[in-house]
C-alpha cells in the first residue's frame, strides 16, 4: 500500500511538469485569431474495418480547394465474412462446395469541409463497387467434379458524414458513415430434384435487386 502511494504521488507531480513545460500566454481584449489552413494536401489511409467484411481498400485523398478534396479508393476482396456471419454461420467455418477468390473492390467520392481541408467535419456523396468471386464444386451424373464460377456484385451510391482527426504529426483518424442504395447482382449454383430424370441436378441461378444501405467506418490515414 505504502509503495502504491509513493508511485502514484511520483505519477502526480510528472504530469504537473509536463504540463508546465509550455508556457502559457493570457491576452485581455486580442481580436479571435482565424486558424490557419493545413498543410496538408494529400492523404494515404486504409480501411480498418472493412477486413471484416473480406475487402482489403487503400485510399487516396487529394485536396482540390479550400473546401473541396476527392477520394480514390481501390482493393481486393476475398469473402464476404459479415454477410455469411449474419446468414448462414455454419459456413463461416465449415469448408463446403464454395471457395473464395479474389475480387475487386473500387470508390470515388468528393468531399465538402465546412471547416478547414482536409480536417474536421465533412459531407461526401460517393460510389461504391465491390465483386466477390467463388467456385462451386459438384458432381456430375456420371460422379465427376464440376467446378462453376460464381460471383456477387454491389453498386452503391451513397452519403457520407464524416470527421478527421488529426491526431499528430499528420496521422489521421477518419470516422464516417452514412446511408445510400445499393443494386446486387449475382449467380449462383443450387441444387433442385428434377422430375424428369427423377435426380438431383444443379442450375444457374441469376439475382439482382435494389437495397437500401447503413455503413460505419473508421480509416487511418497519414498526410503529406
Amino acid at each position: 500500500m505504502k509503495n502504491l502511494l509513493i508511485i502514484t504521488l511520483i505519477s502526480f507531480y510528472g504530469l504537473n511538469l509536463y504540463s508546465q513545460d509550455e508556457p502559457k500566454v493570457v491576452v485581455f481584449n486580442s481580436p479571435k485569431t482565424e486558424r490557419q489552413p493545413s498543410d496538408v494536401t494529400s492523404l494515404l489511409k486504409f480501411g480498418m474495418l472493412e477486413p471484416f467484411s473480406g475487402t482489403f481498400s487503400v485510399y487516396y485523398e487529394r485536396v482540390l480547394t479550400d473546401k473541396i478534396s476527392a477520394e480514390v479508393g481501390l482493393g481486393l476482396t476475398i469473402d464476404d465474412y459479415l454477410n455469411i456471419a449474419i446468414n448462414d454461420l455454419d459456413d463461416l467455418f465449415n469448408e463446403g462446395p464454395r471457395q473464395p477468390k479474389i475480387g475487386q473492390a473500387f470508390s470515388l467520392g468528393v468531399r465538402y469541409y465546412p471547416g478547414i481541408v482536409p480536417e474536421e467535419f465533412y459531407v461526401a456523396p460517393e460510389f461504391r463497387f465491390k465483386r466477390y468471386v467463388n467456385t462451386f464444386t459438384y458432381e456430375d451424373a456420371t460422379g465427376l467434379p464440376v467446378v462453376e464460377n460464381e460471383s456477387r456484385s454491389i453498386s452503391i451510391g451513397r452519403l457520407s458524414f464524416g470527421y478527421h482527426y488529426l491526431v499528430q504529426d499528420n496521422i489521421f483518424w477518419d470516422f464516417y458513415g452514412g446511408f445510400g442504395i445499393g443494386q446486387e447482382k449475382g449467380q449462383r449454383y443450387e441444387q433442385f430434384y428434377n422430375d424428369v430424370t427423377e435426380e438431383f441436378e444443379y442450375q444457374n441461378i441469376v439475382e439482382t435487386g435494389l437495397t437500401p444501405r447503413l455503413h460505419i467506418g473508421i480509416k487511418l490515414g497519414i498526410g503529406f
